[in-house]
């Protein structure tokens, strides 16, 4: 059933190529709405979707106007995707299948009608078909600036005959915003707090916060019009919901990264203090720790280095997950089992206790689960390095 819906989407696509372009409504017939749909299950869900509604009377032409249209079989796709240099485009759906795909996934669907004039709406309905014609649907998707959420804000801003004032919300971060949405989601949250750097850590505004779709239509609702005459109105003359939130059918993971984290620097402190007393090298012990922070150093650092997404470029925990580790890896062994000194395992801890000193002044929130696992393996080269010093004093 889905893929036949599929297909009748795509058909719709083709035709929605020229009947939007070509129908040239009569103003007074429009109606232009925003668009907000809920979260979903999957991670590229869970901020929900924004939409533009564009109704016709006079047709009975029903569209929605969607930036966040993606093809997984792109060449390259996942690739580009790591790189950040991803496309989105601009599809056009009618009005009744985009909300039926959105209810067969539990997820709501809201509606805020703009309260735009005959000109505005008319000025909103050609700048959506000049931005589908195939020469310009297409752009570089970026996921703080540029996204399905920001595209419509933006395309809306500029049809009205005047501005937008948005209202004056608390300040936020784009971290928390981020990870409002990610409650839920434990590892999905680490996960982002690893590989994004200070930048979403600067303080944004209330349209700066308007980057993810319920924080848009939070602000929506509140917006005011203030044409060229300084003449006030409401951005929302109704607001509507189409179908509601499914109630979620399972409750997060009771093993988080933070309860992770704990049992593993406990079981790092006891596994020191055991070979310290016992005058045993477990080195074997030390090995997959040293090779996970090394492999976890090699994705931060290639992002660090060579991908565009937004904020990965700013990341201080690259002082202490980068690819070292892994490559001192084949020596770490060798020297391990016969029982040497090594210059690794005195700087190890020195950096990572400077870094865990130093780490609120670069203005970056440092995930508490991960001071807890480097502060594990420094208490385990301290180990190494006692160890060392005993065998070397017995001898």
């Amino acid at each position: 059933m889905r893929h036949c819906l599929h297909l009748l989407w795509i058909a719709c696509l083709w035709l929605a190529a020229t009947s939007p372009a070509t129908a040239g409504p009569a103003a007074d017939s429009l109606h232009v709405s925003l668009i907000t749909c809920g979260p979903g299950e999957n991670a590229y869900e869970v901020y929900g979707h924004t939409a533009i509604r564009v109704r016709n009377d006079s047709t009975g032409e029903d569209w929605t106007f969607n930036y966040g249209v993606f093809n997984f079989e792109q060449p390259h796709f996942i690739w580009r995707f790591v790189l950040g240099e991803t496309d989105y485009q601009l599809g056009v759906a009618p009005f009744d299948y985009f909300v039926m795909n959105y209810a067969e996934d539990g997820r709501f669907v809201d509606e805020q009608v703009l309260n735009l004039d005959s000109n505005e709406k008319a000025r909103l309905y050609a700048l959506l078909v000049a931005n589908y014609q195939p020469e310009n649907r297409v752009y570089r998707y970026n996921f703080f600036d540029k996204n399905c959420t920001t595209q419509a804000r933006d395309i809306i801003e500029q049809a009205v005959d005047g501005e937008i004032r948005w209202p004056d919300n608390p300040p936020h971060s784009y971290r928390d915003l981020l990870h409002m949405f990610t409650a839920q989601d434990a590892w999905l949250r680490f996960g982002q707090d690893l590989l994004i750097g200070t930048e979403a850590d600067q303080t944004l505004g209330t349209r700066g916060q308007d980057f993810l779709p319920l924080m848009l239509e939070r602000d929506m609702a509140g917006a005011v019009i203030v044409d060229k005459a300084g003449k006030r109105r409401p951005a929302v003359t109704e607001t509507r919901q189409w179908t509601p939130q499914a109630p979620k059918t399972g409750t997060g993971t009771w093993f988080t990264p933070r309860k992770a984290a704990l049992a593993w620097f406990v079981l790092a402190l006891g596994i020191a203090v055991a070979q310290v007393v016992r005058r045993r090298n477990w080195w074997w012990f030390d090995v997959p720790f040293i090779a996970l922070q090394g492999v976890a150093g090699c994705l931060i650092t290639f992002l660090f280095l060579a991908s565009t997404h937004p904020g990965v470029d700013s990341n201080w925990l690259i002082a202490v997950l980068n690819p070292l580790p892994l490559l001192y890896l084949p020596w770490e062994i060798r020297r391990a089992r016969r029982r040497r000194l090594d210059a690794y395992h005195i700087a190890a801890p020195a950096v990572i206790w400077a870094f865990t000193a130093l780490s609120p002044l670069t203005g970056q929130t440092v995930p508490t689960e991960l001071l807890f696992f480097i502060n594990g393996l420094a208490l385990l080269s301290v180990a190494r390095v006692r160890l060392a010093y005993l065998n070397k004093t017995n001898e």
